[in-house]
């Protein structure tokens, strides 16, 4: 059956691991502020033997990742590359600076999961239906944008956790393809805060070439 591909487990599993970022923890699994996440990334940090792509490097505020992307990197903000990983795929977070008090950090998240679909409408049905099924996802709305010259759909929803530490959030995955990667951009807020946040958002969203 198609939703037992290895990226589908992926993409389940990466919606996991970006609600354990997006409140500041280190993807213990607590759930709750304990520190900022990593200092910026740098190439003699790289975990070794670890990913089946090779880790970004940031210079200048320029991501640059052969996984087939450059972006802007919002001032400030810092990287977690290849925070989740799996024999398909890959995903690359940036995190704002943990806020004192704050038990949410806004941040950003790009997969690179392998091509897995004949086609991109296939894809795009899969994500939406997917999204729609989990129960914790409130509030769907669906539109298109240009995004790294492509057209991208667009899904921006609320997530209510059942764990009464996990505060809700305000979630965007804008979705497009190239020739190596199904790509999702994921934007994380906390609830109510997505419009105060877009402007830095788009310093990434705006900037994001796909290189591939």
């Amino acid at each position: 059956m198609r939703l037992a591909r290895p990226g589908a487990v992926f993409a389940v599993f990466i919606a996991c691991a970006v609600v354990l970022g997006a409140c500041g923890d280190d993807g213990g699994g607590s759930g709750t502020p304990t520190r900022p996440p990593d200092t910026v990334y740098s190439p003699t940090s790289a975990p070794a033997g670890r990913t089946p792509f090779p880790s970004p490097v940031v210079e200048n505020s320029v991501i640059t990742s052969k996984k087939g992307y450059t972006a802007t990197l919002p001032e400030g903000w810092r990287v977690r590359a290849d925070f989740v990983l799996t024999a398909d795929g890959s995903a690359d977070g940036f995190f704002e600076p943990l806020k004192p008090g704050a038990n949410v950090q806004a941040n950003i998240v790009i997969t690179c999961t392998r091509k897995g679909f004949s086609t991109d409408d296939e894809r795009i049905t899969f994500e939406q239906t997917k999204t729609a099924r989990e129960g914790l996802n409130k509030d769907i709305i669906v539109s298109t944008r240009t995004l790294a010259g492509r057209q991208a759909t667009v899904l921006a929803y609320r997530f209510e956790s059942q764990n009464e530490n996990t505060p809700p959030l305000d979630k965007t995955d804008y979705l497009l393809s190239d020739g190596r990667c199904d790509w999702k951009v994921t934007t994380t807020t906390p609830a109510g805060q997505r419009d105060a946040y877009q402007p830095t958002f788009d310093i990434f969203l705006n900037s994001l070439r796909l290189t591939s």
